[in-house]
């Protein structure tokens, strides 16, 4: 890639490898922890990056402090992990890519990462967890979506968009009360009916 040719920053995977091929490049490394989201995104690189003939490596399977994601570490110890990084070999790249397409044509809305994997589970997966952490007296729904977030487990982190949204089919299906105008979580009240 030159400078005068830059990629979009979010540019399709397909246009990427190719550009790669282009340019010879000797090496792609995938950042990405032990969690739904970011190894969907080394299963949907890896199916990208299908036709790519250098090395493909990956840091984020041992190493990471705290939370098993790349963005909550420090730039020192990413500094650090890359001179650790692991190869992916090309059958690992097929599998890869093979799980993707799976998720990809599985229809499925919500994944979750269970025993090493990431499998489909309902939209409402979440609902009783959010019930369980609103109160049957009034309480801010930012406290509750937040109590909800913080009782997520480390390979699964939600954000409040998605458990927003659910709170609200939860008040739709009269499982929650809610009192105020529901245009932020901050501006309303839920309790457990």
């Amino acid at each position: 890639m030159s400078p005068d040719n830059p990629l979009p920053p979010l540019a399709d995977f397909d246009i990427l490898s190719a550009h790669l091929l282009q340019d010879h490049a000797p090496e792609v490394c995938i950042w990405a922890g032990e969690n739904a989201s970011e190894r969907t995104f080394l299963e949907m690189a890896c199916h990208g990056l299908r036709l790519f003939k250098g090395s493909v490596t990956r840091v984020g399977t041992t190493g990471l402090k705290s939370l098993p994601y790349i963005g909550p570490q420090t730039p020192a110890l990413l500094a650090s992990l890359f001179d650790q990084r692991e190869a992916v070999d090309p059958i690992t790249r097929a599998a890869l890519s093979s799980d993707f397409l799976r998720l990809r044509g599985s229809g499925g809305t919500l994944r979750i990462w269970e025993a090493g994997k990431i499998v489909d589970v309902a939209e409402d997966y979440y609902d009783h967890l959010l019930l369980a952490c609103c109160p049957e007296d009034w309480t801010s729904a930012a406290h509750v979506v937040g109590t909800t977030m913080g009782r997520c487990d480390e390979h699964n982190l939600l954000g409040d968009v998605f458990l927003s949204g659910r709170l609200q089919h939860l008040i739709a299906d009269n499982a929650i009360e809610a009192s105020g105008p529901q245009t932020s979580l901050r501006d309303y009240d839920v309790r457990r009916q």
